[in-house]
């Protein structure tokens, strides 16, 4: 009999693991059986359907973008106050970005505004967006569908398995 050791994970994983969806209250960005799964150190995602055991679709955070997409996560289905998204970027750019921040608070908004943009295009393939709130934070939310358009979040990253029909 062959024997298998456990292995313990180390205690500090990049891993964060988010289900986005709140069945008691019925909020939800994904259906309950997916998952989003975020790589901190590397900012590459990807939404995970458990109850079919598929990869629906996978991406990548900038930078720049790593730091607030991670916020908006934590707090979803709460807003995100600009401070905090603003600090969350300080910790990711380069000094004299930070400088200008701190002098300006119009450049700062403006620069929030932009990296905001650059989450929404990682998150609108899957149906979320991000919601500017009063001019006071950020917020995720469900895209509303387009009557032109399919729904956000219909199309599938990964092409599904091919099935013999004969």
């Amino acid at each position: 009999m062959v024997r298998r050791s456990r292995r313990s994970l180390p205690a500090r994983q990049p891993y964060s693991n988010f289900s986005l969806n709140l069945q008691l209250v019925g909020v939800a960005l994904l259906p309950p059986e997916h998952e989003f799964i975020l790589n901190q150190e590397t900012g590459h995602f990807i939404v995970v359907n458990w109850a079919d055991r598929y990869i629906v679709t996978d991406g990548e955070f900038g930078q720049l973008e790593r730091a607030p997409a991670l916020s908006l996560l934590h707090y979803w289905p709460s807003y995100v106050p600009n401070e905090k998204l603003l600090t969350a970027i300080a910790t990711q750019a380069p000094e004299e970005m930070v400088e200008a921040l701190d002098n300006d608070h119009e450049v700062a908004l403006k620069l929030l505004q932009g990296v905001m943009d650059g989450c929404q295009e990682c998150l609108r393939p899957i149906g979320i967006r991000v919601e500017e709130i009063n001019r006071c934070g950020y917020k995720l939310s469900s895209c509303p569908a387009r009557p032109t358009d399919r729904p956000c979040g219909t199309h599938r990253a990964v092409a599904p398995r091919q099935v013999d029909v004969r």
